[in-house]
């Protein structure tokens, strides 16, 4: 049924005539006439009531004409949905302090100038964040991991990190000797494992947590030492630990990821451009 045997059925009850109705639609009177016709046929009903010149609806019509204003509606509704009124969603997998201590602003602001933009955001490790990108459940994900070349994935260097050794203020690496570690997956805790044994550290504990903020908070109360990406040091943090540069031959970088095969829609176009001019301040700092 084309809906606009509907449009030229509510016009006639409308306008109160066929004739007026073929004129506010530009149909003739015949065309007028053949829509209601099929919408009679397909109902098996007589829509209209012809009692000498003037026309009145029948009791199933007025049934129908309440039912097609609305069906009319949504159609028109529909037709005039344009992209800018739709929802978009921006799926992100990034860490908990990459997303504190570089993208929280950043999203926050990005998200006041998107309000049709959903935005939503998920915890991981470099490895498992990956793998949901391969599965379509998140359209970009941020990674710290040296540079490399995937078959299936996009990658957009932003930054290079830099990343400190902690310990209790006054104190030194060698006085402490509990050992706050990431979790296993993370990728740079594997730079501190090495260095832990290149530097032949004798571990008489070890603790492991996801949280940097929680392992400075140790290393503030005097409980160990760590190793974290220097941007997560904060002037509170100093006025309780100290710090020193950690020297490593492998470098770690900040990267966007999201799969080749993904359609780069407008809102997630211009996230990675954002982010691409924000990462020049990033290394502007880093290199002061």
């Amino acid at each position: 049924m084309d809906i606009r045997n509907f449009i030229t059925f509510n016009t006639i009850v409308e306008e109160e005539g066929f004739t007026r109705a073929a004129e506010k639609l530009n149909y003739a009177q015949s065309s007028v006439t053949a829509h209601i016709k099929e919408l009679e046929n397909h109902y098996g009903e007589m829509l209209f009531d012809r009692i000498g010149k003037k026309i009145y609806l029948t009791s199933f019509g007025k049934t129908l004409y309440r039912k097609s204003i609305r069906l009319v509606e949504y159609y028109k509704d529909t037709l005039n949905t344009s992209s800018g009124n739709s929802k978009e969603t921006l799926r992100i997998g990034v860490y908990e302090s990459l997303l504190k201590y570089r993208l929280m602003d950043i999203i926050s602001s990005f998200k006041s100038n998107h309000p049709n933009l959903d935005i939503i955001i998920k915890h991981g490790t470099c490895g498992s964040l990956r793998k949901d990108i391969r599965n379509g459940d998140l359209d970009i994900t941020f990674q710290i991991e040296p540079t490399r070349d995937f078959v299936d994935l996009h990658s957009i260097v932003l930054c290079e990190e830099k990343f400190s050794l902690i310990y209790p203020k006054g104190e030194s690496v060698k006085d402490s000797h509990t050992v706050y570690f990431t979790e296993a997956a993370c990728s740079y805790r594997k730079l501190f494992e090495q260095y832990l044994d290149e530097e032949g550290r004798i571990i008489n504990q070890s603790m492991e947590t996801g949280s940097v903020d929680l392992i400075k908070q140790y290393v503030g109360l005097g409980l160990g030492y760590s190793m974290v990406p220097s941007v997560t040091i904060t002037n509170e943090d100093r006025s309780k630990l100290d710090e020193e540069d950690f020297k490593t031959k492998s470098k770690l970088f900040t990267q966007i990821v999201y799969h080749k095969d993904k359609n780069v829609f407008k809102a997630m176009e211009e996230f990675i451009e954002i982010l691409k001019l924000e990462a020049e301040k990033w290394q502007i700092k880093k290199d002061g």
